[in-house]
């Protein structure tokens, strides 16, 4: 039986597996050993970014070798300053394009190698890395989802008036296990026949779960502070 080529790709790939499975230290000079990595591929670099973001999430690491540290804690905060918001401004026109998955990974390394703004390797590197750590990846390509006028939406939301206020109130009351909450939800999900009112439904579940996930964050905030002042 005729054994696979073991191709550059397959080189770094095991490479960049290794690292991550291994390493310990801050995540910015992680995606600089990474970065320095893909770099060394002459033909597969889009490639080997699209490697790294789809599975350095499911890998766990030894932490038995220490990074080597690249990035002040200064130069971190300056970078956020002052290419955070053009790296995130390009992956989102990039998500509003719903290429397929190969092109979206080369449009967004060729913005990481070719943007003359991030004209050092060592920012070139922290755009991986801030890239890297946005929860809107890794990429995936998505079935067309439901529109509607606002017209339907308000009819809908109006006939489904009992649901939502059950759907608000599963939320909302006390369980022992999220599962408990989930499958409650599931279950008034399937209750309906109409995906026009399963999406109209869902809609308002995650306005419900996003407003109370910021009263719980407020409510944390304000109990940091509470706390901290009677410490002082």
């Amino acid at each position: 039986m005729e054994q696979k080529q073991f191709t550059e790709k397959d080189r770094i790939q095991l490479l960049i597996t290794e690292l991550l499975q291994t390493s310990s230290g801050d995540q910015t000079d992680l995606a600089y050993a990474v970065y320095e990595l893909i770099e060394q591929s002459e033909h597969f670099k889009p490639e080997l970014f699209m490697f790294f973001i789809e599975t350095s999430e499911d890998l766990d690491t030894s932490e038995e070798k220490r990074i080597e540290k690249i990035f002040s804690e200064e130069e971190k905060y300056q970078y956020a300053r002052d290419y955070g918001k053009i790296i995130d401004g390009t992956l989102e026109a990039l998500l509003k394009k719903h290429y397929e998955k190969e092109k979206f990974y080369q449009e967004l390394w060729n913005f990481i190698e070719e943007n003359p703004l991030l004209d050092t390797k060592k920012l070139k590197a922290f755009a991986l890395f801030y890239i890297w750590v946005d929860i809107r990846l890794p990429y995936y390509v998505l079935d067309d989802g439901i529109k509607m006028s606002d017209d339907d939406y308000q009819d809908i939301c109006q006939k489904l008036s009992e649901d939502i206020k059950k759907a608000r109130f599963i939320l909302h009351v006390p369980t022992e296990q999220k599962t408990e909450r989930a499958s409650r939800i599931v279950k008034l999900l399937e209750s309906l026949q109409d995906d026009k009112e399963k999406a109209v439904l869902m809609a308002h579940i995650l306005k419900l779960s996003d407003h109370s996930d910021m009263i719980l964050n407020r409510l944390a905030i304000r109990a940091e502070k509470l706390s901290k002042n009677e410490i002082s």
